[in-house]
């Protein structure tokens, strides 16, 4: 159970990861709590001494919205992620093989850390009691070398992604990070697009009190999907798509009123720019999104109808390609993700 006590505490870091080490090489896993207190390392340190005689373990981080629990999740994946990079670090004097050994387990714990971070921004959003919450269930499977000496892979199976967030965020919240990290990096000079998805949320604070540097943060987001994989070429297919998307919710509608059956909903005249920014962005012919954004079929017997939507279906429906663009595309980066992050299939 993730319980956060709205302050830094100085218990995370390698002294504290040593210490319940050198409990469960003793064996006293199970009671290191009397000594050391209630803690994630213990429970983590637990689970993978059971994995010498169990080859399947699992933990369950439950807790109430802002209780901690990405951050309990990512406090356990480092130090599991740091157990074959410890013993090398100590074997490494002894040996120039255990030097280059070493610094393949360092390689490798950098590029898993880095692509479970990086997963953040496209899936976390700050809420009215988190600055950083996930929004998606995330089930991670560590995989290990048969004799535990190092974490081989890491695989990401996620859920329930809260869709609705890049369209519409709450009052007080914010969209996904990487929706305001792209609008701040859109601004260059007099240039400064708004973004409908966004509205008030362009405003709203950290709990602190303190502005998001969505600048920043997207300068270390990019440096991270590097090391996770990704190289510039695929992170800009990335980026355009999320931008394209962005520039969809910009659409806006009205009724062409007609006294026949073609009454529907057209583009208005100041959406134009925003329909071709989208379609460059999106590489999709103009004509054949506005005609999907203000048309429905409707299948019969033996043919399909084509009729004209009114301004709020062609809304609507906007809405809904922009939300399964970012749906498939969090799919496909996760999917890459794993596809970097070892062989699955032959460790504990």
């Amino acid at each position: 159970i993730a319980l956060n006590p709205f302050r830094a505490l100085p218990c995370y870091d390698e002294r504290w990861q040593d210490a319940f080490r050198q409990e469960g090489r003793a064996g006293r896993i199970t009671t290191a709590w009397q000594t050391l207190g209630p803690h994630c390392y213990g429970t983590t340190e637990e689970i993978f001494e059971a994995l010498s005689s169990h080859n399947l373990q699992s933990v369950v981080i439950c807790g109430e919205s802002g209780a901690g629990k990405t951050w309990t999740n990512k406090l356990m994946l480092d130090y599991l992620l740091d157990v074959g990079a410890a013993r090398e670090r100590k074997e490494s004097a002894l040996s120039p093989k255990g030097v280059e050994v070493s610094m393949v387990y360092e390689q490798r714990k950098y590029q898993l850390e880095a692509a479970n971070d990086a997963l953040e921004a496209f899936g976390n959003a700050k809420t009215r009691r988190n600055d950083n919450s996930s929004r998606f269930g995330k089930y991670s499977q560590l995989y290990f070398e048969e004799d535990l000496a190092a974490v081989r892979g890491l695989k990401i199976e996620h859920y329930l992604l809260e869709r609705s967030r890049l369209v519409h965020a709450p009052d007080g919240e914010r969209n996904f990070h990487i929706i305001h990290m792209l609008a701040a990096d859109l601004k260059s000079g007099s240039y400064a697009p708004t973004f409908k998805y966004i509205g008030a949320a362009a405003d709203v604070k950290q709990i602190d009190g303190t502005r998001f540097d969505d600048k920043k943060e997207f300068l270390e987001l990019k440096g991270k999907m590097l090391k996770a994989g990704f190289d510039e070429a695929r992170q800009k297919e990335i980026y355009n798509i999320i931008k394209g998307a962005m520039f969809l919710g910009n659409l806006e509608f009205q009724e062409l009123e007609k006294a026949s059956d073609d009454a529907g909903a057209v583009l208005k005249p100041e959406s134009h720019n925003d329909l071709t920014r989208a379609c460059d962005l999106l590489r999709i012919k103009k004509g054949d999104l506005l005609h999907a954004l203000t048309h429905k079929n409707i299948p019969t017997a033996d043919k399909v109808i084509v009729v004209n939507v009114s301004q709020t279906e062609a809304q609507a429906q906007r809405d809904a390609v922009a939300k399964t663009l970012y749906a498939r595309l969090f799919d496909n980066i996760i999917a890459s993700m794993n596809a970097r992050m070892g062989n699955h299939s032959s460790f504990r």
